[in-house]
């Protein structure tokens, strides 16, 4: 360890960093469940209308990612919006079955603009230097599925549906049978609360009710579902065309994928998050974050990133940027019907383009220039770092 600086052997925060070109990329992931219960499903299921995303990052610009695809599907675009149809809560677009979810209008906006972070409808700095001015501004996307996008059931396990038993979960598979539920009356004194057994006139399949003394509605409860009723509202959920399954999984449901360009610059950080408003729009347009039909508000802190690595120290600026690399790619001259021979002429078998993509940066050019052992010398330039160049 003597034989490091002082400056690389001690603690530092680790970055995760992302390729030129690189493959789809998850930077976002969310985790969202609806409503367990059969009635509500078969009214009103909770439907995700509009996902809105904003990139922000020193330089960012749109160019830093490949060409979006409008419909959402090329698995070469940009940005994409996917699911995750396997349900093991990773995003996994080679070997697994997560795919795409199918977009309408995905276009880039032609500036960026303010952006919300905590539903107060003013915009927010978000490079953290204490001022809000137009190095705050983030490049904005709707992500709009082509068909409403169903939310799973629940968080957790398979399909599961709830009965008019109190306290009471069935499989699906499961008949609904009518038992009677253990009451503690140490531990239940006001309101009295007795359990007994009913069948209706018809006899149909039995229920259970509760008496209890004290105010009238405190014996309300909701209208009581029958097993046949039940099975047919599963059958319908089961009939929707939905890759994710109505239990959904207990980590993410979505991600929010990215495929950076070529031409992104070196070392360029960049981010994505959910913003609550737009404040720069017009005000029936400045509503973000996650719009569901029934219309539902969700609150700003359910759209707070959490860092899992970061779990102990609360997340700042640069916890949730991704940097990118240097732009190389490696090059295969090799080809059929090639041959070497002793003594021969040169013959390429690989080709290394590299380049910083950071011509602001350029410390000095020109046609001239002299290299050694460790070094490189241009005519009037001096400079006391590495610096990678470009022919």
């Amino acid at each position: 360890m003597t034989d490091w600086p002082a400056a690389n052997r001690r603690a530092r925060i680790l970055k995760q960093h992302i390729d030129s070109s690189s493959k789809s990329t998850a930077m976002l992931g969310i985790n969202v469940a609806g409503s367990n219960d059969p009635v509500v499903n078969r009214f009103n299921r909770l439907q995700m209308q509009q996902l809105t995303v904003a990139f922000w990052g020193p330089d960012f610009t749109p160019s830093d990612l490949q060409a979006l695809d409008v419909d959402g599907l090329d698995p070469e675009s940009g940005v994409l919006l996917y699911e995750d149809a396997d349900s093991d809560s990773v995003f996994n677009s080679e070997f697994g079955s997560d795919a795409p979810v199918p977009l309408r209008n995905l276009v880039w906006r032609p500036e960026p603009e303010p952006v919300d972070l905590d539903g107060d409808g003013n915009a927010d700095d978000i490079d953290g230097d204490g001022d809000v001015d137009s190095k705050d501004r983030a490049w904005v996307l709707r992500l709009r599925p082509k068909l409403a996008w169903s939310v799973p059931d629940t968080d957790a396990g398979g399909p599961r549906y709830t009965t008019p038993i109190r306290d009471t979960m069935l499989k699906s598979d499961e008949p609904v049978l009518a038992k009677a539920l253990p009451v503690d009356k140490d531990a239940v004194k006001s309101p009295r609360a007795v359990t007994r057994r009913e069948e209706g006139a018809d006899k149909a399949a039995p229920a259970l009710v509760e008496e209890v003394d004290g105010e009238a509605y405190w014996a309300k409860r909701p209208v009581h579902i029958h097993k046949d009723e039940v099975k047919a509202a599963a059958d319908a959920a089961a009939a929707q065309t939905k890759a994710v399954p109505q239990a959904g999984s207990s980590g993410d449901d979505l991600f929010v994928v990215v495929r950076t360009s070529k031409t992104i610059g070196r070392l360029e950080p960049f981010k994505v998050f959910i913003p609550m408003t737009l404040p720069g729009r017009p005000v029936q347009d400045q509503q973000a974050g996650i719009q569901f039909t029934p219309s539902n508000i969700v609150s700003p802190q359910a759209l707070t990133k959490l860092h899992p690595e970061e779990d102990p120290i609360e997340g700042w600026y640069y916890h949730e940027m991704m940097e990118s690399s240097i732009s190389c790619e490696v090059i295969d001259f090799t080809g059929s019907g090639q041959s070497i021979f002793l003594d021969g002429t040169p013959v390429p078998a690989l080709g290394i383009d590299a380049s910083t993509n950071r011509p602001d940066l350029t410390k000095a050019q020109g046609t001239d220039g002299l290299g050694g052992p460790q070094s490189f010398v241009v005519a009037g330039a001096v400079w006391d770092s590495c610096l990678l160049f470009k022919s």
